[in-house]
């Protein structure tokens, strides 16, 4: 007789009986890539068949412990959703919910241990969520490390959606009082805001020792162009500023790509002339 322990998905290091999971920070809503993790239960059993022996698939029977906790996110109807889509949820916890995850693979009973932990989970939708109608939810799951709870009043679940041009802002959600418990699963009812994304930038340009006027202005990343200015008719000599509005998400990640450059002084303001 042997005894079989069994776990999904593979552990990212093992020594002994100790295993060690990821639990990713940056999930899909569909709870795979290391956000669902399953052990069994210590099995006794004879040798194994081969497949070919053994076609029934009857020759072990494991029973799987879930050990995270689902967060299971719906759009209520009457939402300022409307019929978008939201593509990505930002969720922050106060508490560490993804990390490393260790534990003995043979006592899925036994509480695990998380180290190197983050508070937040980003869920990059590989289905987009949409309001849920007439009984019938559309999800977005999550899966963290699990919490006895001893919340106090003060703390809060906080949730941003994004929509491929608008942000949503959650209502924070009280967890005063409530436990996460492993193999168990909360859904999470977003009372969404709307919120616009938008940012600005603005270029100076002061003293213009070239002697000509500047008809070309560029922000440039290496050779990548990041943001440019085209006026052909001569007006802009010197002492004059450049504003720009970015307004949805895709032109925001633009905004930060600049900032991000400029902060790592990676970025170059390359001016042109007529000549």
């Amino acid at each position: 007789r042997y005894t079989y322990y069994g776990c999904s998905p593979l552990p990212v290091s093992a020594e002994g009986t100790d295993v060690v999971f990821n639990i990713p920070e940056v999930q899909d809503g569909r709870l795979s890539g290391g956000a669902d993790i399953i052990v069994c239960s210590p099995t006794p059993g004879g040798p194994l068949r081969s497949i070919e022996e053994d076609k029934t698939g009857t020759a072990l029977n494991l029973y799987m412990n879930h050990l995270l906790h689902q967060f299971r996110f719906f759009v209520p109807e009457g939402s300022p959703l409307g019929t978008d889509s939201i593509r990505r949820l930002e969720i922050s916890l106060p508490y560490n919910v993804t990390g490393n995850y260790t534990l003995d693979v043979t006592s899925p009973d036994t509480p695990g241990i998380l180290s190197d932990g983050s508070s937040s989970i980003v869920l990059e939708l590989a289905d987009v969520l949409t309001v849920s109608k007439g009984g019938s939810y559309n999800y977005a799951c999550a899966g963290l490390f699990p919490s006895i709870g001893n919340f106090t009043s003060s703390d809060s679940l906080f949730v941003t959606a994004y929509t491929d041009e608008k942000m949503f802002k959650a209502d924070p959600i009280s967890i005063e009082g409530r436990t996460f418990a492993a193999g168990h699963s909360t859904p999470v009812k977003l009372s969404l805001k709307e919120t616009i994304i938008s940012a600005s930038l603005a270029l100076a340009v002061g003293n213009n020792f070239i002697g000509e006027a500047l008809t070309d202005v560029y922000i440039k990343d290496g050779e990548e162009v990041l943001l440019s200015y085209s006026h052909t008719d001569g007006e802009y000599y010197d002492n004059f500023e450049f504003e720009s509005e970015f307004t949805g998400k895709e032109q925001v990640e633009q905004f930060k790509k600049i900032c991000n450059a400029v902060n790592e002084n990676r970025a170059d303001v390359v001016f042109e002339t007529a000549n």
